[in-house]
C-alpha cells in the first residue's frame, strides 16, 4: 500500500471511529457498523495499530467476541486485517 492510500486509510479509518462513537447509542446501531469499519481499516494500514488492536483484544474478550461477530458479516478481502489482529 502507497504511502498515501495509507494516509488516508488512517485518517478514515479514523474518523469513523470517534463519528461512531455517539451513533452507539442510537436505536439503530449505525456505530458499531462504522466502528468496526474503522478498525478494519486502521488494521489494514498500520502494523502498529495491528498489535495495538491486537492487544486490545486479549485483554478484553467482550470487545474480541465483538470483532469476531464483525468479521463473519464482512466481505473476505475486508476480513483479512482483522485476523491478523486476533490473540
Amino acid at each position: 500500500m502507497g504511502k498515501i492510500l495509507r494516509l488516508i486509510a488512517t485518517i478514515s479509518g479514523v474518523l469513523l471511529i470517534v463519528a461512531g462513537l455517539p451513533l452507539l447509542f442510537s436505536p439503530i446501531p449505525v456505530g458499531l457498523v462504522m466502528i468496526g469499519l474503522g478498525i478494519v481499516l486502521l488494521a489494514a494500514s498500520s502494523k502498529h495499530a495491528q498489535r495495538f488492536i491486537r492487544a486490545e483484544r486479549d485483554q478484553h474478550p467482550h470487545l474480541d467476541e465483538e470483532l469476531d461477530e464483525i468479521e463473519h458479516h464482512i466481505p473476505r478481502q475486508a476480513r483479512r486485517p482483522l485476523e491478523k489482529t486476533r490473540p
